[in-house]
Parts: structure tokens; C-alpha cells; sequence
């Protein structure tokens, strides 16, 4: 599977807004794709990573200067309304739709700061759904725009995933989910709790419907539950995940 890269980086105060967070974008990136890689059992291939120091437009227009976004990213309350990135003028900018057409790759990743407006995961194609965010009709083979924040860890972004592969599961074997998110638990809330987030929960439940279980399978830590529930999906749903392009047609 081939990814794009676009890391959005701008220059704040004479420093890029990484450095601002003590982040290496791109060892960041390289850390969550091996992770992916080991969980979803395909090959990922890194394209060459595309910069921009561009903050990007919103859903109504408006574009923060650097000065602005600085003011805010020290001050959430300062944020725009909507914060919603126009995702057009974003897929435009960087020619995604013709791209894709010409099979340059299979899906995009975004790095970029908080109040950037990018959704975890997005769908777009001709025939996208709604994975965790609205779809968007374009003419070419799907494909996802997956949204990471580099203020956030490997974790976060494996959890932003794990949402996409949710939506695709119960959009194309709903049975099998309403099963799955019993047994096994969803992305926040694991088999024996109905707490969002609470990873470390020593309350017993009913692993599979059938053993008394508690975080312990995991070893009570977030991050070792998401991979552990990764894990756990059936292969049929990790292949679905890695190849949205057939996912409208199929049901």
C-alpha cells in the first residue's frame, strides 16, 4: 500500500511549529507505519514526503496567519469556528483526485499541529462512506485521507485508525460487528467496561462470551489494548481496511 505523506510545518516565531513540540515529524510517522505494518500484515511503502508551511483553509474560507495560529495554539479558546478544514481546497492544492486517478497512491497522510481542522480519517472517491467523517464524492477510486496531529503519539494515531477500520467493519459485516464490539470491545471501550478510554479497568467481563476476563490481557496500558484489539480483528476486516477502493460496491 503506498502512502503519501504531506506534513504541514509552519514557521512560528522563526521556528517551525514541530520543533515547537520537540517532534521529528517523520520519525514519528515511520514509528506509526511500522506498528501498521505489523498489525495489518501488508507492506507499507512511504512516498516521498511532501511539505507545506501553508496553514490550511477553513470550511468557510478563512486562513489563519502564522501570527493568529501562534496566538492560538497557545490559547485554544482563540480558535476559528469552523474549524473544519475545506478539504476541496486541500484535495485541489495537492492534485489528490488526478493523482489517484494516475495510481500514485493508495491513501494520504496528514501531519499537522492542533486547530488545523483535519478529520481522523476521511473518505473520498466515488463511491466513499462515512468513516468518521462525512464522505466526498469525487471521480476517482477511493481512497482516505487519514488526518494525525504531531502534539500526539503513536498511540493516538493507531487509535485514529482504529476508528476507520470501526466504520469499515460494521459498514460492510454488520452482524459480524454487533459480535465483535461485544466479545472483544471497541477501539475505546474494551469487553469489560462501558467506559470510554478506560484501558486499565480491572473489572471482569465476558472475553469472547464465554471467560471472565479483565485488562490484564493486555497488560492494562492503552497503548499494548489497541494493538491488542488490532489483533484480535478478523483478517477479512484488516484486508477491507488496507483497500477502500471496493468498499462502496460491496455490502
Amino acid at each position: 500500500m503506498k502512502i503519501l505523506p504531506i506534513y504541514i510545518n509552519p514557521v512560528l516565531d522563526g521556528k517551525p511549529l514541530s520543533i515547537h513540540y520537540g517532534v521529528k515529524i517523520e520519525t514519528l510517522h515511520k514509528s506509526v507505519l511500522k506498528d501498521l505494518q505489523k498489525l495489518l500484515k501488508i507492506p507499507l511503502e512511504m512516498l516521498p514526503i511532501e511539505y507545506s508551511t501553508e496553514i490550511p483553509v477553513k470550511q468557510d474560507g478563512y486562513q489563519y496567519s502564522n501570527e493568529e495560529y501562534y496566538s492560538v495554539i497557545k490559547d485554544g479558546s482563540k480558535h476559528h469556528e469552523p474549524d473544519i478544514f475545506n478539504h476541496w481546497n486541500f484535495i485541489d492544492k495537492f492534485h489528490l483526485v488526478q493523482r489517484r486517478l494516475n495510481g500514485e497512491f493508495d491513501e494520504v497522510h496528514i501531519y499537522g499541529g492542533p486547530f488545523m481542522g483535519f478529520h481522523e480519517s476521511q473518505m473520498i472517491g466515488t463511491s466513499p462512506i462515512y468513516c468518521n467523517s462525512n464522505p466526498i464524492l469525487a471521480s476517482c477510486p477511493n481512497f482516505v485521507i487519514m488526518g494525525f496531529n504531531y502534539e500526539r503519539g503513536i498511540c493516538e494515531a493507531l487509535e485514529a485508525f482504529g476508528h476507520r477500520t470501526e466504520f469499515i467493519f460494521r459498514f460492510l459485516y454488520e452482524d459480524t460487528w454487533n459480535v465483535y464490539s461485544k466479545h472483544i470491545g471497541t477501539i475505546h471501550e474494551p469487553f469489560n467496561t462501558s467506559k470510554a478510554y478506560d484501558w486499565g479497568s480491572k473489572q471482569y467481563g465476558m472475553y469472547k462470551g464465554t471467560q471472565r476476563a479483565n485488562c490484564e490481557l493486555w497488560g492494562c496500558d492503552g497503548y499494548e489494548y489497541i494493538k491488542w484489539w488490532f489483533k484480535h480483528l478478523p483478517s477479512y476486516v484488516l484486508d477491507a481496511t488496507s483497500h477502500v477502493e471496493r468498499i462502496g460496491n460491496v455490502r
